[in-house]
Order: C-alpha cells, then sequence, then structure tokens
C-alpha cells in the first residue's frame, strides 16, 4: 500500500509587505462586509465630494447577484453594489489589461443594475433613481485625468440625454502615481488600493480613515495577510502575472 501525504508549505510575506486591496479576494473580502463599510462611507463621501456625517449610517450593501433577464441567461455576479439615499452605486474592480470586452461587460452590469431600480409593475419610469457606475481600473484607462465620467449624450453637440445613468472611470495606475504630487483625497485611494508596502498603507489609512478607523482597518489587514490561504492564492496569481509580463516581454 502506497501512503501519499499531501503538505502544506506555507508561505510568508516580506518584512512590510502586504496582500495589495487591488487584488480581486482582498477588495471582495474587504470592501463586501459590513463591518467594514465605514471605509466605503469614507471612500463615497470623498469621491463625491460630500460631507461624511451626511453619508454614515446611510449607506447599504446589497447583494452580488443580478438576476438573469431570462433562464437561458446565466446570473452576473458584480464586485460591489451600494445603495445610497435610493442611488445605486456600483463598483467594479478590473485587472485585466484595456479591452472593450472588459468594458462592454461593465456596461451591460451597469445597465442591469440600472434597469432593475424600477419596481414590477411600476410604468413611471421618470421616477427611476440615479445609477452611478465606478470602474477602479488597474491599468491605464484615461489619456491625462484620473477620473472621467460618462453619459449618454449627443455626439455632435454633447447635450446629455440623462444624468441618472453615469460610468467612471477611475484610472489607478495614474492615481497612485500622482498620489504625492497632488492634493487630491482620490489619489491617495487610488494609492491605498494599490500600495504592496504595509508602512505606506498605514500612513494612507490614516489619513483617508481617521486615527481610530485607520487602527481598524489595519487590524482588518494584517490578519488576511498572515493567513496561509491568502498569501497562497497571492503568491500564486503573482507568479502567473510575472509569467505573463516575461511572455508579452520575449
Amino acid at each position: 500500500m502506497i501512503l501519499i501525504v499531501n503538505s502544506i508549505r506555507k508561505t510568508k510575506l516580506k518584512k512590510n509587505e502586504i496582500i495589495p486591496l487591488n487584488m480581486d479576494f482582498m477588495f471582495t473580502t474587504i470592501f463586501n462586509n459590513e463591518k467594514n463599510i465605514y471605509v466605503l462611507e469614507h471612500f463615497l463621501s470623498d469621491y463625491l465630494e460630500i460631507p461624511f456625517s451626511s453619508i454614515k449610517g446611510n449607506l447599504k450593501i446589497l447583494k452580488r447577484k443580478i438576476l438573469p433577464n431570462n433562464k437561458k441567461e446565466s446570473s452576473n455576479e458584480v464586485d460591489l453594489v451600494l445603495n445610497y439615499n435610493d442611488k445605486l452605486i456600483n463598483i467594479e474592480l478590473s485587472n485585466e489589461r484595456k479591452s472593450t470586452g472588459v468594458i462592454e461587460r461593465n456596461i451591460v452590469l451597469a445597465c442591469k443594475i440600472h434597469g432593475g431600480e424600477l419596481e414590477y409593475g411600476n410604468k413611471d419610469y421618470k421616477n427611476i433613481d440615479e445609477t452611478l457606475q465606478i470602474n477602479l481600473n488597474n491599468f491605464r484607462c484615461n489619456k491625462d485625468t484620473i477620473l472621467s465620467s460618462y453619459y449618454l449624450s449627443d455626439l455632435k453637440n454633447r447635450e446629455i440625454l440623462t444624468k441618472k445613468f453615469r460610468i467612471d472611470m477611475v484610472d489607478l495606475v495614474l492615481g497612485s502615481k500622482l498620489c504625492y504630487n497632488i492634493n487630491d483625497k482620490l489619489s491617495k485611494w487610488c494609492r491605498l488600493l494599490m500600495t504592496k508596502r504595509r508602512d505606506e498603507l498605514y500612513k494612507l489609512a490614516i489619513v483617508l480613515l481617521g486615527r481610530e478607523g485607520g487602527n481598524e482597518f489595519m487590524n482588518e489587514i494584517d490578519m488576511l495577510c498572515s493567513d496561509d490561504e491568502y498569501i497562497g492564492i497571492y503568491t500564486k496569481l503573482s507568479k502567473k502575472e510575472l509569467e505573463y509580463n516575461t511572455y508579452i516581454a520575449e
């Protein structure tokens, strides 16, 4: 009889290294958690440029599943959907290279979310609430600005058809680079999502979340970054990324 023993090799991160929040599994674990809703409240307060007091306690995390339109169509899962005073906010993190496929996918998700706002049987479309999709893109997507906003508009005169449906493109790469060159909170959030250094993440967390919130946030990060399973996923994905970059370079 042959006995096979499966051994799990534990991998540790380097000193001062953390798993960055732009990794899908880290982003989902942190932001799709009611316990961490204070992080989302601070982010949207800065992003929408509204007082923190007006958003605190008024933000809800909704289910990620979008019901299919028909039986042949499979259900879709979005990264994050929020409800702020009846305004739906969909946040999508994209790590794929810029492609029309990624853009079209996110547009479809935004349309489904917006179309789902109208209650069944209600035909008064003028009462439909706003939908905002925030695309956090881990690649260069804007020419010279961190944030670009898109509406349905007339091609010739640029007249906006409706302001109730908006799609934003956030260039995480550019924002992260400009973090220490401009006095802009969005750039600091970009850097917070991109950094792999614990000391830098801690400083940004204190600035953006306050002393108490920053310490609470870092406790959560430290716990996840000491988990063998999370480290294993991260190192495996990092190896694939390294192999892909080598392939492209060759």
